[in-house]
């Protein structure tokens, strides 16, 4: 049995152990996060997952403009605190970095579907897009598609954002 497989029929066969839920509105949707941990997970096949010790499932609801959309994500943890606050307060925490920085580098810069080949020169292109992202924060862009239009093909903007003069090289 596949652990996605464990989780769903020990999820539904159990009661969670705790439950939290969190309601904000966000980018114009009213969204509903419902946090569950589940705990005793002691026979088979879980046995295989040394240090498994909970499970948390969140289920999350949005509604923009009349309409629905939901979905549920698995975790597991090996943290032995059951209550559901401190995982929402983590998984908060995973998803606002998350979504600083690799969103814009999927959805804007479309990293995921770039054509470099050879691991190398994908992470080095990795750090480039992530040391433009901070460039671009650091002169207080807001949209990093307004900022990219903005800086593309005007060299002297682009030395003035990073500020290069006060630069100190012999650091590295």
């Amino acid at each position: 049995m596949k652990l996605k497989e464990a989780i769903s029929s020990f999820t539904q066969q159990n009661e969670p152990v705790d439950r939290y839920e969190t309601r904000e509105k966000v980018r114009g949707r009213n969204e509903i996060r419902q946090y569950y941990t589940y705990q005793g997970m002691s026979a088979e096949p879980f046995t295989l997952w040394t240090g498994l010790t909970t499970i948390i499932i969140v289920k999350r609801s949005a509604k923009r403009k009349g309409r629905t959309s939901s979905e549920s994500s698995m975790y597991i943890s090996s943290r032995t605190e059951s209550k559901a606050s401190f995982y929402a307060r983590g998984i908060r925490a995973h998803w606002f970095i998350e979504n600083k920085l690799h969103w814009v580098k999927d959805k804007i810069w479309n990293e995921d579907n770039s054509l470099v080949n050879g691991f190398s020169l994908a992470r080095n292109m990795s750090m480039v897009r992530t040391f433009v992202f901070n460039i671009f924060k650091l002169n207080n862009e807001q949209s990093m598609t307004v900022a990219q239009e903005k800086y593309a093909n005007r060299l002297s903007m682009c030395i003035n954002a990073i500020n290069i003069k006060n630069l100190n090289i012999s650091n590295f």
